[in-house]
This record gives C-alpha cells, sequence and structure tokens, in this order.
C-alpha cells in the first residue's frame, strides 16, 4: 500500500501538466472572480466595513475547497490510467489485497490534495496580503489546515468512487473539465448563497464539501464582519452563507466535520465493497 502512495505521489509531480491541470478548475474560479464577479458583488456592500477584505476571504474558503477536491481528482485519475494500461495484473503480485491496493491510490490522492491546499493558500494569501495587508493569526492557519485535512479525505473519497466506475482515460478527461470548470457552482462558489433561491440552496447544500467552504468562509471572515455593527452583521453572514442550516438549526462545527469525515468513511466502506469486483472486472475485460 505505502508503495502505491510513494509512487503515485512521484507520477503526480514528475509532470507539470499534472499539477497545472488540477489547479484548473482553481485557477479559472480565481481569475473569473478578478476579472467580473468581484466588482459585481462589491457594488452591493457598501454598507459593509472593509468590504474587498471580506469579499477576498469569501473566495478564499471556497477556492480552497474547490482545490481540495480537482487535485484529488487529478490523482486518483492514475487509479483509471492504470486500469486502462492493465497494471493490475503487475499490482496483485505484490498488494495483499484489493482493498489495500485502492487504499494506495486514496492516501496519495489525499496527501496531494492536503499539500495543493497548502500550496493555493500560501499564492492567494500572499497576493492579498500584498495589495491588501490582510494578515491572519497562527490559530486560524491552524483551524484552516485541520479543515482541509478534513476536505481532502472527503474529497478522495468522492474522487476514489468516482474514478472506480470510469474505465479509459478519454472518460476520465471530460469528468476532468466537468469538476474543474462546474464544482464551483456545486459548492455555492461564485455566488453568495443569500443571492440564491431556496431550491438552489437545497441543492448545495446536499453535497458534503460545501460545509467544508461553509467553515473556511467562517474562520476567514468572522474576524471582518465583527467590526461592523450587528443588525448589518447578521443579515451578510446569512447571505454569505457561513452559518448554514439544515431543517431550521444551525450547522455547527463539529457537525461539519461529522459530515466530512463521516462521508469520507461511507465512501471507503464502499469502495471495500467493490474494490475486489471492480479489480477483477478489470483484468477480465483486459486479459
Amino acid at each position: 500500500m505505502f508503495a502505491i502512495i510513494k509512487r503515485n505521489i512521484l507520477i503526480y509531480f514528475r509532470k507539470f501538466s499534472n499539477i497545472m491541470f488540477s489547479l484548473l478548475g482553481s485557477m479559472i474560479f480565481f481569475f473569473i472572480y478578478i476579472l467580473f464577479l468581484r466588482k459585481n458583488i462589491l457594488s452591493s456592500l457598501h454598507q459593509i466595513t472593509a468590504a474587498g477584505k471580506v469579499l477576498d476571504m469569501w473566495m478564499l474558503g471556497a477556492l480552497l475547497t474547490i482545490t481540495a477536491m480537482t487535485t484529488a481528482l487529478n490523482v486518483m485519475g492514475q487509479l483509471v490510467t492504470d486500469k486502462s494500461n492493465n497494471k493490475f495484473l503487475d499490482f496483485k503480485i505484490s498488494v495483499a489485497s484489493p482493498f489495500k491496493l485502492l487504499l494506495g491510490y486514496f492516501g496519495a490522492a489525499m496527501l496531494v490534495s492536503v499539500g495543493m491546499q497548502v500550496l493555493v493558500f500560501g499564492i492567494v494569501w500572499g497576493y492579498f496580503l500584498t495589495y491588501e495587508s490582510l494578515r491572519l493569526t497562527t490559530g486560524m492557519i491552524i483551524h484552516l489546515v485541520t479543515i482541509g485535512i478534513e476536505s481532502s479525505f472527503c474529497a478522495t473519497g468522492i474522487a476514489c468512487l468516482v474514478c472506480a466506475f470510469i474505465k479509459n482515460e478519454t472518460a476520465l478527461r471530460a469528468v476532468n473539465t466537468i469538476f474543474g470548470s462546474g464544482f464551483g457552482f456545486l459548492i455555492g462558489g461564485y455566488f453568495p448563497i443569500g443571492e440564491m433561491s431556496t431550491t438552489a440552496q437545497h441543492v448545495i447544500k446536499a453535497f458534503p464539501l460545501t460545509y467544508s467552504v461553509a467553515q473556511n468562509r467562517q474562520i476567514l471572515m468572522d474576524h471582518l464582519l465583527r467590526a461592523t455593527i450587528k443588525p448589518i452583521r447578521v443579515p451578510m453572514e446569512k447571505f454569505f452563507g457561513l452559518n448554514l442550516t439544515i431543517n431550521g438549526s444551525q450547522v455547527s462545527s463539529e457537525m461539519i466535520t461529522l459530515i466530512l469525515i463521516g462521508t469520507g468513511i461511507v465512501l471507503i466502506l464502499l469502495i471495500a465493497i467493490i474494490s475486489r469486483k471492480m479489480i477483477e472486472v478489470t483484468m477480465a475485460e483486459r486479459s
């Protein structure tokens, strides 16, 4: 299992194109925000102190989760490549079980996903620190890293399950393109949740990584929104989607952790169930 983790990480970083493609969704989101969304949304936030900084942190909260998902899916794509190239026959000799084999792919994707979140955070925060003097405390950064690990765990579970059913690299490229361009919409990245219809909000809340975005934003934006008076702050928290609710009850930080980790565990159990059958079918098709 650890040999598979090391192998897949080395394969990923060996090609610069792998890194760029996995960050495609993040780059699309960032440039759309900088070039189009920021100015439009900012025009409606004149009542908020330091509205520009608030909006930048709102964007960064979604950017980290997008990076977690698209990176995990790109690294997990090695599973599809190995299926296409009939590598499982070689792995069957050295890996004890199909489940441990898939755990190797899972571990590599999760580690790279966490690492790329840290990299993207450093670059974007450095940009905002330079141009807007945005500063974060050590406690905030530690909290973000914790949520980042939980997000990567959940995102990798989703990516592993998706790739388990993809049979060739052509389909994989199509799925990567869809996730890269559309994932930001699925988690409420492009527009404040308060601007969306009730139906759209329900759809977004049904996806577990939406809660990762909400937690990131709460960490990054809370200290800025506290500078505004309460009659303005409370509606703005709802508008930006900092405090999501389920059946009228606010989702706590502990509940968000449970959603992310719980989703990841459920997906790992599903992977354990399908792993043997998936590998047997793949080997039969390639023989």
